[in-house]
C-alpha cells in the first residue's frame, strides 16, 4: 500500500499486473518489447556498489635500471600502516545514500559515493586511473573495444567504441577527470554522509576508535624506540605521539611485549 501510494501522490498513472500477465503481453506485443528494450532504464542494470570492487594489479614499469658509476642509488617508498592510517584518517560513508538516476544526478563535484557512468578516456596516459573489468579481470584501458579484442596495433576506434561503463567510488571519477577523462553520461549516483576523524575534537571517522584501542596497545608493546633512552627522550616521545595521534601513552606500560604487539598488529590490519 506504501508502495502504491508513492506512485499515486506523486502523479503516476499505476497499472497494476500479476507479472505472469506482464510476461504473456511482453511476448505478444512487439511494441512492447522493442520500448523496454530500448528504454533508458533498462539499457543499463542498475548500479550495484560491488560493481566498484575491482580487486588489485600489480605492475611492473620497469624491469631493469643500470646504476650510474657516479654513487646512484636505487631506493623504494613502503608505506607503513597503510590500512589502519585510512581508517583512521580518511573519510568513511555512513547511513543510506540518497539515489539519483539518469538527469537527476547532480554534478560529480558535489558527490561522496559511488557513480555509475560512462567515461571517455585521453589517448595518451601512461597510468590510467580508472579499471575496467573484462573477462574477469581488472584493467585499465585508455580504449575499450582495444582491451575486449586483445587489439595489438593502434587504437583506430571511434569515441563510442573506446567510452567505457563502469562504477566507480567518486574519488576516483574526480581524480580521472582532473587528468584528462571525460564523462560522457551519468547513469546513476549514490550519495552519502560522510565521516572524518576530528583529532582536536576526538569524534568522527567509522573506525577511529577502533584503530585508537589498537595503535595505544601495539606502540605500548613495542617498547621504547631504539635510541630512546635519556628521560627527556622518554617525554619527548609520547608528547610527539599525541601532537600526531591524539593518543596518550602510559609511561609505565612502555615494555616490549612480542605476543601483545602481535596482537594488536594482527587487529590493526584485520579492518580493510
Amino acid at each position: 500500500m506504501a508502495r502504491r501510494s508513492a506512485f499515486t501522490e506523486n502523479g503516476f498513472a499505476l497499472v497494476e499486473m500479476w507479472e505472469c500477465t506482464f510476461k504473456n503481453n511482453l511476448k505478444a506485443d512487439p511494441g512492447m518489447k522493442a520500448f523496454l528494450e530500448n528504454h533508458s532504464f533498462t539499457i543499463k542494470k542498475p548500479l550495484d556498489p560491488r560493481d566498484a570492487f575491482y580487486g588489485g594489479r600489480t605492475n611492473a614499469a620497469r624491469l631493469y635500471h643500470r646504476v650510474e658509476e657516479d654513487g646512484e642509488k636505487i631506493k623504494y617508498i613502503d608505506v607503513c600502516s597503510l590500512y589502519p592510517f585510512v581508517n583512521k584518517w580518511r573519510k568513511y560513508p555512513v547511513g543510506h545514500p540518497t539515489v539519483y538516476v539518469g538527469d537527476k544526478c547532480p554534478p560529480i563535484e558535489n558527490g561522496e559515493g559511488i557513480i555509475k557512468c560512462t567515461v571517455l578516456p585521453p589517448q595518451k596516459l601512461f597510468h590510467p586511473v580508472l579499471p575496467y573489468k573484462c573477462r574477469g579481470k581488472p584493467n585499465f584501458p585508455l580504449c575499450r573495444t582495444y582491451v575486449e579484442e586483445s587489439f595489438q596495433a593502434s587504437c583506430p576506434h571511434s569515441l563510442n567504441e573506446r567510452a567505457i561503463i563502469g562504477t566507480w567510488i567518486s574519488d576516483e571519477v574526480k581524480r580521472a577527470l582532473d587528468i584528462g577523462y571525460k564523462v560522457i553520461k551519468m547513469h546513476e549516483v549514490w550519495n552519502y554522509t560522510c565521516t572524518t576523524y576530528n583529532k582536536d575534537r576526538n569524534e568522527g571517522g567509522l573506525f577511529a576508535g577502533y584503530i585508537n584501542k589498537f595503535l595505544k596497545l601495539k606502540l605500548e608493546a613495542s617498547g621504547w624506540p631504539s635510541g630512546t633512552e635519556s628521560d627527556e627522550q622518554k617525554t619527548k616521545f609520547p608528547q610527539d605521539v599525541y601532537e600526531r595521534e591524539g593518543l596518550i601513552l602510559e609511561r609505565e606500560k612502555m615494555l616490549f611485549n612480542p605476543g601483545l604487539r602481535c596482537i594488536s598488529k594482527l587487529a590493526l590490519n584485520s579492518v580493510g
